[in-house]
């Protein structure tokens, strides 16, 4: 049975696996498996995106297929949550 603390510490791993690539420097993303990895990875299209907005300049219909990502991940998370908490027994 699952218990919250290795739901807790499964999360953690997840968001710093996540995490700690987009964090990299640019010149350590330049290959192609960077750059595969920031296409998938959800941090990373957010990061990219804000950065092609704010400093390039670009308008959001640029961005279209990472805010397509995006949406597919946060939706997959949501659709993850609800199944977990309404598959939770409360004793």
């Amino acid at each position: 049975m699952p218990t919250a603390r290795t739901g807790l510490l499964l999360a953690l791993i997840v968001y710093a696996g996540l995490t700690a690539p987009a964090l990299l420097g640019s010149s350590r993303r330049a290959n192609w498996v960077g750059r595969t990895y920031d296409a998938v990875n959800p941090f990373a299209n957010v990061m990219n995106t804000l950065d092609s907005v704010i400093i390039d300049e670009q308008g959001f219909a640029v961005q279209r297929m990472r805010l397509k990502i995006l949406t597919v991940f946060a939706g997959t998370g949501l659709l993850f949550g609800w199944w977990r908490l309404t598959s939770l027994a409360l004793e």
